[in-house]
């Protein structure tokens, strides 16, 4: 009698690992998908760069609303505040624009929207030079998933 055992590993940890060494900074790229539970149920690297570019866009709007508070506080930097938002309104509006390219398959459109994630955090990020940014922790967070975003994409185009 033959009998044959088989060890199953989830093929998601497999997609996971394996798109990440492809990166740059693959424990960065790891670390980002391992934070977010739908990354295990992910089928190919395309649902992979959705879920990345969603923490983008929740990272945005968390710091939008970050904005909005800071701007109620006496003596805020409102010039620097209202420019950041304007940085966090294109990076959500970048967002949905690669989702959209995504959704037809144009990787190369979709790596150009998520790169501009990045250029907009930065954006924000130089309108604080030299000072304390009360921002920094979501523009790190859009600008580290906008990399890790728009490497993955890379990764798919043909």
């Amino acid at each position: 009698m033959l009998l044959h055992c088989r060890v199953f590993f989830p093929m998601d940890e497999n997609l996971i690992t394996q798109t990440c060494q492809k990166t740059k900074d693959p424990a960065a790229c790891e670390g980002l998908l391992r934070s977010d539970s739908r990354s295990l149920e992910a089928k190919d690297a395309t649902a992979l760069v959705f879920i990345v570019t969603d923490i983008s866009q929740t990272k945005a709007n968390q710091g939008q609303k970050k904005i909005e508070e800071l701007l109620r506080a006496p003596g805020a930097p409102t010039d620097k505040l209202n420019s950041c938002n304007e940085n966090y309104q294109n990076v959500i509006e970048d967002i949905q624009q690669a989702s959209s390219v995504l959704t037809n398959g144009d990787y190369l459109a979709a790596q150009d929207r998520i790169l501009d994630t990045v250029h907009e955090a930065d954006l924000c990020d130089e309108q604080f030079a030299g000072s304390d940014n009360p921002l920094s922790g979501y523009t790190k967070a859009i600008h580290d998933t906008g990399t890790v975003g728009s490497e993955i994409a890379g990764q798919l185009t043909p």
